[in-house]
């Protein structure tokens, strides 16, 4: 097992305790990357198991899958997307909300008994799409892949129908909720993303837009199994973005007038919106959400802590990056230094604070100097040279320091042709040839 975390270690210790066999078995399933709950409730079930249950479950035998995949105009993704799953599941549900291109046509080679096809009216609800696909699977478990991701490596994903039929062996099919490890073009990986589940009546999808999976009546814990999906989406996206965004907010609002209290939505609100809604609002939206007192300093005792703190702080950082206020960033990364063991954003934040920073107050010096030398008539006698060519240099060299690498380009051919030693006496410095 590479990496077992249950919050409550109490009950974990006494689960393992209660079954050497099933102990064992733990720690042979590799897949397990983490389980993340508050507690298993029934360990005395678990040592209850007689003789003949407990065989099954240390043994090999499959439960079975249905993927799911809804789709709309996807035909540049969809047959890479099959392919990756079609021969490691028992059912393929296909739900399409209204393709006009070669989508269908190119699902349609597949069609037979293992993959079905739906049609169903697009509502601007992904949850009632997600929920509408639930009710065509008849696996025992639901797998939901989108249509521009691909499962890799697939001999890996024969592997991870393994656990869900010992899940359901303890009893614990609806309690949990699978995630694979989703790794997006640009190598960025996320977990945490709700994708498999027993398919129960006790599992629905709620949200207009980044639906959530929940669970009827209790409490619904996370398993990271390591199964990655390539995500290649947004290589295509970036045109289409701004569009995405509008809807994605639109879609918010109306999630967020349904539960009003629920802070996922708000988070998702202020993420998506940040750079097209105006700073303002995410700003006061995000301090509501995070702040005991939203009109006190984001400080140690003022921070709620709670599962989208952290994150929330992350979109007040770009905010502060993009607008260049350099020392609210470097508080906040302290903050986020404290919230988080992780110390990644922290370094990062407070890194590009200082650079900022610095980069301002060269700012200052290149507006001196520069003002300084447009008025400047003198001869300078005694000084590095008369003409006042060594001011000329230090302009130059601030030009390079704060970016302005063109203009920095043109006021060194310009300087070349009054006073030719400047080559030599940049020599000393490491960006002279930049």
């Amino acid at each position: 097992m590479e990496n077992l975390t249950l919050l409550n270690q109490r009950n974990y210790n006494k689960f393992l305790l209660e079954s050497t066999q099933l102990k064992i078995w733990f720690e042979q399933i590799s897949l397990i990357k983490e389980i993340n709950c508050s507690s298993i409730n029934k360990t005395n079930k678990i040592a209850k198991l007689n003789k003949k249950q407990m065989k099954v479950l240390l043994n090999d035998e499959l439960t079975t899958l249905t993927a799911i995949i809804i789709v709309k105009n996807e035909e540049d993704n969809i047959v890479k997307c099959i392919e990756s799953i079609k021969n490691y599941v028992e059912e393929l549900v296909i739900i399409d909300t209204g393709s006009t291109d070669n989508t269908l046509n190119l699902i349609a080679t597949y069609q037979g008994d293992k993959v079905k096809v739906f049609t169903k009216q697009w509502e601007d609800n992904f949850s009632q799409i997600r929920n509408y696909a639930k009710s065509k699977a008849t696996g025992k478990w639901a797998f939901y892949i989108d249509a521009d991701e691909t499962v890799m490596p697939t001999h890996k994903f024969t592997l991870f129908k393994k656990p869900l039929r010992k899940f359901e062996l303890l009893d614990l099919n609806e309690t949990i909720a699978i995630c694979p490890v989703i790794i997006d073009h640009n190598n960025h990986k996320s977990v945490g993303v709700r994708r498999c589940f027993y398919n129960s009546e006790n599992f629905h999808y709620f949200g207009h837009v980044h639906e959530e999976l929940r669970k009827l009546n209790g409490l619904l814990n996370q398993v990271t199994l390591d199964i990655n999906i390539r995500h290649e989406g947004y290589k295509n996206e970036v045109l289409k973005n701004k569009e995405k965004v509008k809807r994605n907010i639109s879609l918010l609002k109306k999630t967020i007038k349904k539960e009003p209290s629920e802070i996922r939505w708000k988070y998702f609100y202020c993420r998506d919106g940040a750079g097209y809604l105006p700073d303002e609002e995410i700003e006061t939206m995000v301090k509501d959400c995070i702040l005991y007192n939203p009109r006190n300093a984001i400080t140690k005792r003022n921070i709620m802590a709670n599962q989208y703190s952290f994150h929330f702080m992350v979109i007040l950082a770009e905010i502060m990056l993009r607008n260049g206020d350099c020392l609210n960033l470097m508080k906040l990364s302290k903050q986020m230094f404290h919230l988080n063991e992780d110390k990644s954003n922290y370094l990062y934040y407070s890194t590009m604070s200082l650079v900022m920073q610095r980069r301002n107050d060269l700012m200052v010096k290149l507006e001196t100097l520069s003002s300084y030398r447009e008025k400047d008539k003198l001869i300078h006698y005694g000084m590095l040279h008369s003409s006042g060519y060594h001011i000329d240099i230090a302009i130059l060299i601030l030009l390079i320091e704060c970016g302005f690498y063109d203009k920095a380009q043109k006021f060194r051919n310009a300087l070349e042709e009054e006073f030719p030693p400047i080559s030599s006496i940049l020599e000393k410095y490491r960006f002279a040839d930049d």
